[in-house]
């Protein structure tokens, strides 16, 4: 088993407003390992996006715990310097984008995930999502299942 590069217990997302408490995110229990190609799909408005900012330190989670391995921190940033990225945080790659276009996105990470990236990205287009090795599914904030594919080559 690899060690995971993060990993997430019980994390919880609430926003509060003056007239509305919306739980974003509620109970989630992830772990993405090195070299993992995961996407996270759900429909609109299910957490997917707020997953994936907790997951690039962008937002904090309001509850549970969040461990990201410090050594692997410093070799990514040196990486990402050199042009080698060691992860990727791709929140709908190919939003807006034809057919064509979005099928070149998803050859670049597939090529970047090859040479040995850590891919993570959100998607609602399952034509996407079966790129992935694991698919991870958010509803109401709740992972709901999880999966392993056989990766599109």
């Amino acid at each position: 088993m690899v060690a995971p590069v993060i990993k997430l217990q019980s994390v919880t997302k609430v926003f509060l407003t003056d007239e509305v408490e919306t739980h974003a995110l509620a109970d989630i229990n992830l772990e993405i390992a090195k070299g993992d190609y995961v996407s996270i799909a759900g429909p609109s408005g299910c957490g997917k996006s707020t997953l994936l900012s907790i997951l690039g330190l962008l937002d904090s989670a309001t509850a549970g715990e969040y461990w990201l391995n410090g050594q692997q921190q410093r070799v990514a940033v040196a990486r990402a310097v050199a042009g080698e990225p060691a992860m990727l945080l791709a929140d709908e790659p190919t939003g807006n984008l034809d057919s064509k276009s979005g099928e070149s996105v998803m050859d670049l990470l597939r090529e970047l995930h090859q040479s040995g990236a850590t891919i993570c990205m959100v998607t609602h287009d399952p034509r996407y999502a079966r790129h992935a090795e694991r698919n991870i599914h958010l509803f109401d904030g709740r992972v709901v299942a999880q999966s392993l594919e056989m990766a599109a080559s």
